[in-house]
């Protein structure tokens, strides 16, 4: 009896880690994608290079943590808890992410004409 109540505990916490590990798992590609699609969105509106997965991949999370920052900061953050807000919010942050990177950079970017 002690063998099999040992053994539903055991079930219940590892389905509780399965469970806390695939929710994690759900949030870091959620905010993969929407880092994606801000700083896809950025670098369109801001006339740079595309097909630069892995720059508008950073440019997109950097946006989206400056931009929670900036409105935690205001304290706007509820315009940042819903899927368009934080796209909105996370493009605004990557645009701005893109443009200090150009004010600093030596190299101007080409623009296509």
């Amino acid at each position: 009896m002690g063998g099999l109540i040992m053994a539903v505990i055991l079930i219940v916490i590892g389905l509780s880690a399965l469970s806390v590990v695939m929710n994690l798992a759900s949030f870091l590609i959620g905010w993969l994608v929407i880092g994606l699609i801000a700083g896809f969105l950025a670098n369109y509106m801001m006339k740079g290079r595309s097909g630069d997965l892995i720059a508008n991949l950073v440019y997109g999370l950097l946006g989206s943590v400056i931009s929670g920052y900036v409105l935690a900061a205001l304290n706007l953050w509820r315009l940042h808890n819903n899927l368009v807000g934080e796209i909105v919010f996370s493009t605004i942050g990557a645009m701005a992410v893109i443009g200090l990177s150009r004010l600093l950079s030596s190299n101007r970017p080409t623009y296509p004409r």
